[in-house]
């Protein structure tokens, strides 16, 4: 390959080698992981019951409570042959090859040191390693949603940005976000809108409706758990709040020592080049918003699954901005 990574047709091969390599060994980390602590932990064991009790008791309702998560009809099918004794290790590989697949194609459209930055990077390894949870396909759904819109593909980006309202209402958020990215592209102005609308459309839905009727639990609410301290009662209430509260808003994320070494880990394992390139990273805003707004300091911690909707954005930011730190 040459200074950019770009891979000659001789070594066409290199790339599904690597993925093969990211593959068996999440796998066996993952599975080995489970086995030698004979314990779903906690997200799995929560995960498996859910499913269990979605294909085997037909309680489909499971998948809207407390989050609205439809993937997960998929993955209760998925597990639904398997006895009971095998589903845990069945999600740990599922999620594993979902991590995976991307590689080949980052190596083939972005190039090898990009592939390589995703086949070391701590978010891709935490969220396959961490346990299950629905959020690693924001990793696969991504990197789709980029190379899409970069190969002048337009509905495919979109279908790609509207698959991420189906992992979580969060990523509806994202969706939106996406919407935005998309429309700034060559050809994508309408699929952007249609994006945009449809994104914050689910998310008002979900939030409004759907969480509030399937949850039982009445601490779920805009004013209760980790972003009670942002002002307004209501979720457009604390959007607003800030928005015209910038300096509130900055003294708290970078008044909190943990939040900065989030975004030092974050952006210092790309060598901060993400930040030449700031295109990609407004995908990422929502996600990091959410984190660096969050009490909670689960949310901000680079061995969890939050990390899952930046590891897209900062590669791509990080492959665009390759021929920058070349030239500089």
């Amino acid at each position: 390959s040459n200074t950019l990574g770009i891979i000659p047709e001789e070594r066409e091969r290199w790339p599904w080698t690597m993925g093969i390599a990211l593959f068996g060994l999440l796998t066996a980390l993952a599975c080995m992981r489970y086995l030698a602590l004979r314990s779903t932990v906690f997200d799995l064991g929560v995960f498996v019951c859910n499913l269990t009790a979605m294909s085997q008791g037909g309680e489909w309702w499971r998948a809207l409570g407390g989050h609205i998560q439809p993937v997960l009809w998929g993955y209760s099918w998925l597990i639904r042959p398997l006895p009971d004794w095998l589903q845990p290790l069945g999600l740990m590989v599922a999620q594993a090859f979902m991590l995976s697949a991307p590689l080949p194609a980052i190596a083939r459209r972005l190039g090898a040191f990009p592939a390589l930055a995703y086949f070391g990077f701590f978010a891709v390894w935490h969220n396959g390693l961490f346990d299950f949870h629905p959020d690693h396909l924001a990793i696969p759904i991504g990197f789709w949603f980029f190379l899409a819109a970069r190969a002048g593909h337009p509905v495919s980006a979109a279908l790609a940005a509207l698959s991420l309202c189906l992992i979580k209402e969060t990523f509806a958020i994202q969706a939106a976000v996406c919407g935005i990215y998309l429309a700034g592209c060559r050809r994508g102005a309408l699929a952007g809108i249609f994006v945009f609308v449809a994104g914050l459309v689910w998310f008002w839905v979900a939030t409004a409706k759907l969480i509030p009727f399937f949850t039982m639990d009445v601490g779920v609410g805009a004013s209760a758990g980790a972003f009670a301290w942002i002002g307004g009662a209501s979720v457009l209430g604390k959007i607003w709040w800030v928005l015209t509260h910038p300096f509130g808003v900055l003294g708290h994320v970078f008044g909190d020592p943990g939040k900065v070494k989030y975004l030092l880990a974050l952006f210092g394992s790309l060598a901060f080049l993400p930040l030449l390139s700031p295109g990609p990273l407004v995908v990422a805003l929502p996600v990091l918003a959410l984190s660096l707004l969050s009490d909670r300091p689960d949310y901000y911690s680079f061995a969890n699954h939050y990390t899952a909707g930046l590891v897209a954005p900062l590669l791509v930011a990080f492959a665009q901005a390759l021929p920058v730190a070349v030239e500089m």
